[in-house]
């Protein structure tokens, strides 16, 4: 396999992983922050839970 042929299955190959990026985050579920009563952790929760949301679009 030639430096191009490597080149073009490696970028074919990122290109399907990225576009299917969003969907393996569909498993995951957000945390549940009603029984949280730290501050920090529920501050801490929130900000997973939006990594998680974002990873989503």
């Amino acid at each position: 396999m030639s430096n191009a042929q490597l080149g073009d299955a490696i970028n074919n190959t990122l290109a399907t992983a990225a576009a299917n990026s969003s969907a393996n985050s569909n498993g995951v579920a957000l945390i549940d922050t009603s029984g949280i009563t730290d501050p920090v952790m529920l501050i801490l929760a929130d900000k997973i839970n939006e990594l998680i949301t974002a990873q989503r679009r």
